[in-house]
């Protein structure tokens, strides 16, 4: 009965530490759109004039115009919403044609960009 003490202890805390650990969140995604000037790559680039909406739609010619990230990176209790100010966006184009983004420090999906 000795030799199988230390077994059946470790297999009794092994369950009882499995059984109390709490189960990853799960982050909805949301989708973002541009509210500032395509032409200027510092508001392309900041992510508090990346606005959270329910219906996701760009205006005009605007180049840059959303992409979906996750709601864990977007402020609560704000009207309306945006990107928390910890992420960066970077973006790419000119003056001319306007700046589209193309990555971010955290993980995004769907850009759509106008051409």
């Amino acid at each position: 009965m000795k030799k199988y003490f230390f077994g059946i202890v470790a297999i009794g805390l092994a369950i009882g530490f499995t059984a109390f650990t709490a189960p990853s969140k799960k982050f909805a995604t949301v989708t973002v759109v541009f509210d500032g000037d395509p032409l200027v790559q510092n508001e392309v680039n900041d992510p508090t004039l990346w606005k959270v909406i329910t219906v996701p739609t760009c205006s005009g010619s605007q180049k840059a115009c959303r992409f979906d990230i996750d709601d864990s990176n977007v402020t609560t209790g704000q009207s309306p919403n945006h990107i928390k100010t910890t992420v960066s966006i970077s973006s790419t184009g000119d003056e001319t044609n306007g700046f589209r983004p193309t990555s971010a420090s955290v993980s995004i999906s769907n850009i759509l960009n106008k051409p």
